[in-house]
């Protein structure tokens, strides 16, 4: 029998008080450049989730929260551009009001923006597109499925 690996990514929907979220748009990475995104990021060998999803919000925005500032949200399990099946945790977070969010990963990512949710940028990466569908649609639901068309 043989089994499945799957990679795992961490994304954060990071809110102001207004609603609004941040958003960044990739580039020069070779995989969905000129598309936005949420804050993201792969988990690493023996990191817990919450860490890995601090750790990636610093890294690419330079805002810092603790672990119990994040809410789980949903697991999105998918089948991506290259066929390779992964999941995806998101979390929820505010952004705290002594902080500001600036991108610090230029090298990735052109633009960073903040947009309210029923008013996204255009394009996004589609499987961000349908965590953020699901979320709105089924508040509480915490889990979601993206099948690219086979």
């Amino acid at each position: 029998m043989t089994h499945a690996s799957y990679h795992v990514a961490v994304h954060v929907v990071l809110a102001r008080a207004d609603g609004a979220i941040a958003m960044l748009r990739r580039a020069n990475t070779g995989y969905a450049d000129g598309c936005w995104t949420v804050p993201a990021g792969h988990v690493e060998f023996g990191e817990q989730l919450h860490d890995a999803a601090v750790r990636e919000l610093a890294e690419e925005t330079s805002v810092r929260l603790k672990p119990g500032d994040l809410e789980y949200a949903l697991l999105q399990h998918k089948r991506d551009t290259d066929r390779q099946e992964r999941f995806d945790v998101f979390f929820t977070a505010t952004l705290p009001p002594d902080q500001r969010a600036v991108n610090l990963e230029r090298d990735k990512c052109d633009d960073l923006g903040f947009f309210p949710p029923n008013a996204l940028p255009e394009p996004v990466v589609p499987y961000v597109r349908n965590a953020l569908a699901h979320m709105a649609a089924h508040p509480g639901d915490g889990l979601a499925y993206f099948w690219l068309n086979e």
